[in-house]
Order: C-alpha cells, then structure tokens, then sequence
C-alpha cells in the first residue's frame, strides 16, 4: 500500500512512492511507460499522475484504486469459499 505524507495540506511523494505507483499503473495496464515519462517531465507529479488514474479508472488516487482493487479481491474470495 501506498502511504502519503501529507505536509501543508497537499499530499507529497518520495521516491520510493512514485517508483512504486509508477510500476502499479503500468502493471496493471493503465498507463505505459511513454505516457509516464511525458507525465514525469512537467511538475507536481502527483497532481499528474491522479489525473491520468482518474482518467483511466475513475479512482482519485492509487491508494483508492489499491484498495477499491482489494475490496474486490477479498469479496470474490468470499463468494468462492461460499460456494464451496
């Protein structure tokens, strides 16, 4: 899971943060590498990257996505054990 930190009211990332969303988007298939490395080159990158996973999913942020995505996960195996 992602953790922010938050300073000034505007969530910050680090490095290891943007390393990490980065491969998520492009894992899941949501972003490439190119449309990244566009986004990488202009500044406030979180700004930009909730933008392009609001875009593409609908979800405000990789964190809402993450969870929304173990939400789902965790009721089909639910459903699959109930169904055993």
């Amino acid at each position: 899971m992602v953790i922010l930190d938050k300073k000034g009211g505007k969530e910050k990332m680090n490095d290891i943060d943007v390393a990490f969303i980065w491969a998520y988007l492009v894992d899941k298939g949501i972003a490439t590498n190119e449309e990244l490395m566009r986004i990488a080159r202009t500044e406030n990158n979180m700004e930009r990257l909730n933008n392009l996973i609001y875009a593409r999913t609908g979800y405000r942020t990789a964190k809402q996505l993450q969870e929304e995505e173990t939400e789902e996960h965790e009721k089909t195996e639910r459903e699959q054990n109930e169904n055993k």
